[in-house]
């Protein structure tokens, strides 16, 4: 493991060191979040942007014990008992790091790029080639700006090949990317539409993407996509490119033809594609590279948090073991589990290129930083003499193989617990997962907590730094998981949360969660359970307010934060203009309350039409809240826009703004729509498949006649299950094997039917998707005559809530 002095490192960043420090570092040591668990002597990197200075943490991390900060010039270091280096950006200082420590090493660095697919072939190239490498690779899809320099902090000098993915979002970021990755070979995935906001046209982000390249030797790419083939042989003429083809499911290079397996998509195929070139160029066989890809794997490349037997939570991530994929698991494990207890089950390592003896030093380095109170090991290495006398966990166990686990009692501990289960995939801990896993229904609504943190991010990047966000998680947050959501906006640092009502509140107290919450409906009987569990409470009318003031009075509570809502011409709840001088009145008569914010909602800010009307809304709230601000001991936040107002640029942001439905994946600018991710997707599958005559019913009612011979598929949903009735007849439509597939008769309760004919390779237990990313829930309410809202929040409670992670 290479060390780095702090003044070796103040040198390398171009920085001027403050303080006293012999320290030593391993680019293990550096980390950028400050909620991160701190790793050894941490080094920590105070980055910058738009809405965030991570200087601010600076304070909390030296109460934890950290001692050493690179941070930007300005930053009051003489106030400061801690260790510092001064520079210009810290993310330049970042990359200059990495850098410098991609120059330590000679070994061949594969740089990835595309549009799509970069993360699945990087992943696919680990699997095809650990037995004969000792591979590095990104965690995850670590490929931006920092996720790049995180990536190579990863380089050992045990490695002997590099898999690294490099992703750009504008002009001029893939050329930084360039000079720190250095690849020697490079592969082009795909050119497609993801970013295309970035650039003037496809040309530029194509040209820009192929900055990636060049100082590589040798160039992947597939020769059927032709403007990718013709601007890469024009712009590298003399370097060694690998330009394969596809055509009749058979891959061409050179005089190498492998049929492609036909059970794959066009996209799989191609990203397999992609996998053989190099295979080829490395020198395999014909032989050895249909028997490598004949044990291929599919590759979730994502976390999936799953609910288990007796209460526990299962987080999957069983398809390959690295350690820097083992601590971004053990970030996400160590988030779930809060007060409950920790389980770690995780196989041994393959192929790393060290001893067994370093490997277990630095696996026992890794786990100290982690509240893990059961640790389970399997694969022989564990049982070697190289781990006598080392420490994972408080308790530790150690099976050869995984059915010796399983057919321990040592899962009997999981109840209430946080498991997590990694591994190499030639252990298939897969199959702890489906033996603990609950198994009470067919049909999934799966929670993608990455997307809804790139929604969030899209969002607050249209905010000035001042502003604070507020984030609706109210009905269940949107029909997906209040506790799993609100837990993210927690750790994200996030404002506020809106709540409907007290009730919500309180259970989102009852699991940990601290963050400031406004909840938008209370009574006079709910009074109670809102101040009990300190939620800042909205209201709304002149006898609202009276009986508020008279509880708290009651219990003579002072100065509780109460929101004021406007009426600006909603006409739902909210305070009128003429009731104005009252409200002041009330409030200048006790001391029980302070006006912690004023606001009002727009009704109609994503209508173009009524923009007049959305202006006059705004003028209305600036008067009103000008009458009540003078009279507020303390100047209040305040708040007018939803999702659809933070979009609009003829708004004012004001001191906040709320998130809504936008947060969870839909939006009506279509710029920005472009850029989020829809965060549910609903997935049944089928549980049975039958052939039917010409003139057969199908359903209740005999809604269906059968105009010829055909074969359909009972699915796992119904209208209970929040499958709207609605979608019964034709106007509903699934994906089945990438098709969209047409509902036959009427929506039963807990199932549907949907017509098979046009998938003859369709069989039963095969997943269909209700509504996904690919198949948006924005169409589906088109279908029906309603809005997504509806479709997310009608998702029933007893479908269970898969959470992942990508």
């Amino acid at each position: 493991m290479i060390q780095y002095s702090f003044q070796q490192i103040a040198t390398i960043t171009n920085g001027e060191m403050f303080g006293n420090s012999n320290a030593t570092f391993s680019t293990q040591d550096v980390f950028i979040d400050s909620r991160s668990t701190l790793q050894g002597n941490s080094i920590f990197f105070a980055l910058k942007g738009k809405r965030f200075q991570a200087e601010q943490f600076i304070p909390e991390l030296i109460e934890k014990g950290v001692q050493h900060f690179v941070i930007e010039q300005g930053f009051p270091v003489q106030q400061h008992q801690a260790n510092f280096i001064v520079v210009y950006n810290v993310q330049q200082a970042l990359q200059q790091f990495a850098k410098y420590h991609r120059s330590q090493f000679q070994f061949p660095v594969i740089g990835i790029t595309g549009s799509n697919g970069k993360t699945i072939v990087k992943e696919w190239l680990f699997q095809l080639l650990t037995k004969e490498f000792s591979l590095v690779k990104s965690p995850k899809s670590y490929n931006s700006q920092v996720g790049v320099p995180l990536s190579i902090f990863q380089m050992e000098q045990y490695h002997n090949l590099a898999l690294f993915e490099a992703g750009i979002s504008t002009v001029g970021e893939m050329q930084h990317l360039a000079n720190l990755l250095q690849p020697t070979i490079g592969i082009f995935t795909t050119i497609g539409s993801a970013h295309d906001e970035g650039f003037s046209s496809s040309t530029e982000k194509l040209n820009e993407k192929l900055n990636l390249f060049e100082q590589a030797e040798t160039i992947v790419f597939c020769e059927n996509q032709q403007n990718v083939a013709k601007a890469i042989q024009n712009r590298f003429p003399n370097r060694e490119l690998v330009s394969w083809t596809i055509n009749d499911n058979v891959f061409s290079y050179k005089q190498v033809q492998i049929p492609l397996p036909e059970n794959k998509s066009k996209v799989e195929q191609e990203n397999i594609g992609h996998c053989m070139a190099l295979l080829v160029h490395l020198g395999y066989s014909t032989a050895e590279i249909n028997a490598k890809i004949s044990r291929l794997q599919a590759i979730p490349h994502r976390l999936q948090i799953v609910k288990g037997k007796e209460a526990s939570k299962l987080i999957n991530d069983s398809y390959n073991n690295d350690f820097g994929g083992l601590k971004v698991a053990l970030e996400l494990a160590k988030q779930q589990a809060e007060e409950q207890p920790f389980h770690l089950i995780l196989s041994q390592f393959e192929q790393t290129g060290l001893q067994e003896k370093e490997i277990a030093q630095k696996l026992s380095q890794i786990l100290s930083n982690y509240p893990i109170d059961q640790f389970y090991g399997i694969g022989p290495f564990f049982t070697s003499t190289a781990v006598k006398n080392v420490s994972f966990g408080k308790k530790s166990n150690y099976f050869l193989t995984t059915e010796d686990f399983l057919q321990s009692t040592a899962a009997k501990e999981f109840a209430q617990s946080v498991v997590l289960i990694k591994g190499a995939r030639n252990f298939e801990l897969e199959t702890i997962i489906d033996q603990f896993r609950e198994k009470s229904h067919d049909t999934v609504w799966e929670i993608n907590l990455s997307a809804f943190s790139n929604n969030v991010n899209v969002f607050r990047s249209l905010l000035k730094p001042t502003t604070k966000l507020l984030v609706m998680v109210k009905a269940f947050a949107y029909g997906t998981s209040a506790r799993q959501i609100a837990k993210l906006l927690q750790y994200q640092k996030i404002d506020y949360l809106g709540v409907a009502y007290a009730e919500e509140g309180r259970a989102l107290r009852e699991n940990g969660i601290s963050s400031h919450i406004l909840v938008l409906n209370t009574s006079e009987e709910t009074f109670a359970d809102a101040v009990e569990n300190n939620l800042e409470i909205e209201t709304y009318s002149i006898k609202h307010l009276q009986q508020l003031i008279q509880f708290l009075e009651s219990k003579e509570i002072k100065h509780y934060p109460v929101h004021i809502k406007l009426d600006t011409g909603m006409h739902r709840l909210g305070f009128l203009e003429h009731e104005l001088e009252q409200v002041v009145d009330l409030l200048q008569s006790t001391n029980c309350i302070i006006v912690k914010g004023i606001f009002s909602h727009l009704s109609s800010a994503d209508d173009e039409k009524e923009k007049a009307f959305t202006l006059q809304q705004q003028e209305t709230f600036i008067r009103m809240s000008n009458q009540l601000k003078v009279h507020c001991k303390k100047p209040p936040i305040l708040h007018l826009l939803n999702t659809a107002g933070i979009v609009n640029s003829s708004l004012k942001q004001f001191d906040m703004v709320r998130l809504g439905i936008g947060a969870y994946g839909f939006c009506s600018n279509e710029n920005i729509q472009q850029q989020l991710i829809q965060v549910g997707s609903l997935k049944a599958s089928i549980s049975q498949l039958k052939l039917i005559k010409k003139g057969d019913s199908v359903g209740y009612n005999r809604a269906f006649i059968a105009p010829k011979a055909m074969t359909i598929g009972v699915v796992t949903i119904g209208y209970a299950d929040g499958y709207d009735r609605r979608f019964g007849n034709g106007v509903g439509k699934v994906l089945v094997r990438g098709k969209l597939i047409e509902t036959v008769g009427n929506i039963c309760m807990d199932m549907c039917m949907i017509n098979l004919s046009e998938v003859p390779q369709a069989k039963e237990g095969d997943e269909v998707i209700i509504t996904s990313p690919e198949h948006s829930a924005k169409e589906l309410a088109q279908q029906i005559g309603t809005i997504p809202y509806e479709l997310l929040t009608d998702v029933s409670i007893r479908i269970p809530r898969r959470f992942i992670v990508e």
